[in-house]
């Protein structure tokens, strides 16, 4: 598992949050790229929150 920034719009944002608390999983598909000593996701194409 690894930890990714994502740089998500900010109802996308707040879709994250409650799937996070929820302890769902999103899928993101965008530009990945280094950042720091791990990654980003920046122009994301697509935002989902996956059902459990």
């Amino acid at each position: 598992m690894r930890s990714v920034r994502v740089e998500l719009r900010p109802e996308d944002a707040d879709r994250a949050t409650v799937a996070w608390r929820n302890g769902l999983e999103v899928a993101v598909h965008g530009d990945v790229e280094p950042y720091g000593t791990g990654v980003r996701t920046r122009e994301v194409r697509a935002f989902v929150v996956r059902p459990s």
